[in-house]
């Protein structure tokens, strides 16, 4: 009996530990906590080009016009979200923030469109990396071939 009641004591002391499940670290802010993203790591093996060709797929799905996406790279994290920008050319000439998630969600916004929905500023991109896969394309090659019998 004594038994009992010396194990029941001690159970009820561990299940008062503990009550407040805030945790801290050593300088008392929260600990910074990241969600592996599988599908960030996936886009960032890709080319340059894949890369694009990626965001402008994303952009179109979210119901943006897009005629080709010049240049795209990784911004910073927000919200356990990776956050990614996007230069579309053409007659567009809008960037746009692509939002991508761990469990693959994505949420694109335009970028000027930032300081009213409360997210990051688009920061400016590098200039474009030219994608080693892909052959250089001139403008009006076709054209020059077609007319030369080729």
């Amino acid at each position: 009996m004594i038994r009992r009641a010396a194990v029941l004591l001690g159970f009820a002391a561990l299940a008062g530990c503990g009550g407040d499940r805030t945790v801290e670290s050593a300088n008392g802010a929260e600990p910074d906590i990241r969600i592996a993203n599988r599908y960030h790591d996936d886009l960032m093996a890709l080319t340059p080009g894949n890369q694009r060709l990626a965001m402008m797929r994303a952009i179109r799905s979210n119901g943006y016009r897009c005629q080709r996406v010049d240049n795209a790279g990784y911004q910073e994290e927000y919200r356990n979200m990776k956050m990614w920008v996007a230069t579309c050319g053409g007659a567009e000439q809008r960037n746009f923030a692509v939002y991508l998630a761990a469990n693959g969600d994505v949420q694109v916004r335009n970028c000027a469109d930032a300081g009213t929905l409360s997210l990051p500023r688009c920061n400016g991109l590098p200039p474009a990396v030219p994608d080693p896969t892909m052959p250089e394309v001139q403008e009006g090659a076709a054209d020059e071939a077609f007319k030369n019998g080729q």
